[in-house]
């Protein structure tokens, strides 16, 4: 502020002091911070917030210092399109980021619309590659003690990667394992079967200097990363890829959720968490096998 008796080249510069400041901080990368240090964000399954965290400094070379009110579907497009040149699976993701972003602010009065509504994601083929026993069995067989429980539990649950990594020894109750789904925040408690109490009886044998409260850790007791895991992962991928005289194989961990469901012989959707048709449709990829046609025009 300036003082009552201040000569005007005071106040106008003092002014346009203002209108810097304002400008500056009236940007779509001060929005993503706000965003960010939000309740709402704060209550994202930790590995959607996660993959937002990564998309954040693409995002802010090409929006940070824009004003939110500027942005247009038209700047949404054109970003998607740049980026899909790359990967249209990452530009969709990081799309679905921005409308998260832009929608959160609409309705907290940041942005007078959202630029994304309107704005088409690139259609994706859902993924129907199927881990046959074939290749579980190769990779089970050449990985080390960690990932062999985290196979196991992983298949045998339909459970994912971070959902696994983060059990709890509390976790372990009488009647079966406790599973919460982080991107879902469905609870089930998964039945006790031999192969998932020899999977937890190696995880018991793991090394550890302390008593750790998780059920797969390192010597140091801390909770198994996930960053350790995909070296392990990777390097046990490897070794059945050559034992299979293949190049690579071309599975992901998450694929081992999709046998689980596929392979599973019962409601799909009770045994998964998953409530859709849909959903299910999307995570049953093991090949139907039917009847062939007869013989009846060989002559025979």
């Amino acid at each position: 502020m300036c003082e009552l008796d201040a000569p005007r080249s005071e106040v106008w510069r003092r002014y346009e002091e203002i209108i810097e400041e304002h400008d500056h901080a009236n940007t779509f990368g001060t929005l993503l911070t706000t965003y960010f240090g939000s309740e709402h964000f704060k209550s994202l399954a930790p590995i959607t917030q996660k993959n937002y965290r990564k998309y954040e400094d693409s995002l802010k070379s090409v929006f940070g210092r824009m004003k939110p009110t500027s942005i247009q579907p038209k700047h949404v497009r054109r970003y998607l399109d740049l980026r899909g040149k790359k990967s249209k699976y990452l530009a969709n993701r990081e799309f679905t980021f921005v409308a998260a972003v832009c929608s959160w602010g609409y309705e907290r009065g940041y942005l007078r619309a959202n630029p994304c509504k309107g704005v088409r994601k690139f259609s994706e083929r859902p993924r129907d590659r199927y881990v046959t026993d074939e290749e579980y069995k190769a990779v089970y067989e050449g990985a080390d003690t960690h990932v062999k429980i985290v196979m196991e539990i992983a298949y045998r649950c339909a459970a994912r990667l971070s959902d696994v990594l983060g059990l709890k020894r509390s976790d372990l109750r009488e009647e079966g394992i406790y599973l919460r789904q982080s991107k879902t925040g469905k609870a089930q408690i998964k039945r006790w079967t031999p192969a998932l109490n020899a999977a937890v009886k190696l995880a018991k044998a793991l090394p550890s200097d302390i008593d750790s409260f998780y059920v797969i850790h390192n010597r140091r007791g801390s909770p198994y990363t996930r960053d350790a895991f995909s070296v392990a992962w990777q390097a046990a991928k490897k070794k059945a890829a050559k034992k299979l005289d293949r190049d690579k194989l071309d599975f992901t961990f998450h694929d081992l959720k999709a046998k689980g469901i596929s392979d599973f012989e019962g409601d799909k959707k009770r045994f998964s968490g998953h409530r859709s048709d849909s959903m299910i449709a999307v995570y049953d990829r093991k090949p139907e096998i039917v009847d062939s046609l007869g013989n009846e025009l060989s002559g025979d």
